[in-house]
């Protein structure tokens, strides 16, 4: 190798080790061995992105579906932070009741990606179910890393009663921070569901598409009269 032609190689080499070491922190595109980290929207080695925090603040809240007047206003509201991950219940055929379990969610990072994580924390107490002889129960429990973003289900009217909850069906979704800095939400990857639909007098479908479910509310007695979707939204922001 000719040593002119050596130097111009040793000095390119050298501006490239440089600048990956000043990109460390500055702003995209990045070089080789740095990522372009979502939110900060700066270059880090893919395992040194600054710590990004889920945003969960108050959404909407669905339509009362059932009998509104039926029974007692209830509301079952997870804590802050946290989403619905399943349910508990008692019924066969009808959802007799049901109290929802919440879930703590957080970001972590894994593989150079900011990803969803979930840790169970509190099991809210079941309303309606009161029948004599009680009914069977049912659980139904979102896989790992996964929560509730969409619930449908139906009422119906059965003889010498008002309208009244008759199935529940849940959908479990995970995500992901995407590129962009968003949170990535996935179509629900599996559905669980409780009850067997018949003579039904309404069908009712709620997604959360910019969050999860976070609670519900509604009526319930000895059973569920009826029931309202509440929808959190969720943000990334710098932790």
């Amino acid at each position: 190798m000719k040593a002119r032609t050596r130097v111009r190689w040793c000095l390119a080499a050298w501006l490239l080790v440089g600048c990956q070491k000043q990109l460390t922190g500055t702003p995209c595109p990045c070089v080789e061995e740095h990522v372009c980290c979502p939110v900060a929207r700066a270059c880090y080695p893919a395992a040194e992105c600054p710590p990004l925090e889920l945003r969960l603040t108050e959404g909407t809240v669905s339509a009362v579906y059932g009998n509104a007047t039926g029974g007692a206003p209830f509301t079952m509201q997870c804590a802050a932070g946290e989403a619905v991950i399943g349910m508990r219940g008692i019924g066969r055929e009808e959802v007799y009741g049901f109290g929802l379990d919440c879930g703590k969610l957080d970001l972590a990072l894994e593989s150079g990606q900011f990803a969803v994580q979930v840790a169970a924390t509190s099991m809210l107490p079941q309303l309606g179910g009161n029948t004599e002889p009680p009914g069977p129960s049912f659980t139904l429990a979102c896989p790992a890393a996964t929560f509730v973003t969409s619930v449908a289900g139906t009422t119906w009217l059965p003889a010498n009663f008002g309208e009244l909850l008759q199935t529940l069906t849940i959908g479990c979704s995970s995500a992901a921070v995407a590129p962009d800095g968003k949170l990535a939400i996935s179509p629900p990857v599996q559905m669980l569901a409780a009850g067997v639909p018949s003579d039904v007098v309404e069908t009712f479908s709620v997604d959360c598409p910019d969050g999860m479910v976070d609670g519900m509310s509604g009526n319930s007695g000895a059973l569920i009269d009826a029931v309202a979707i509440h929808c959190t939204e969720a943000s990334v922001v710098l932790r």
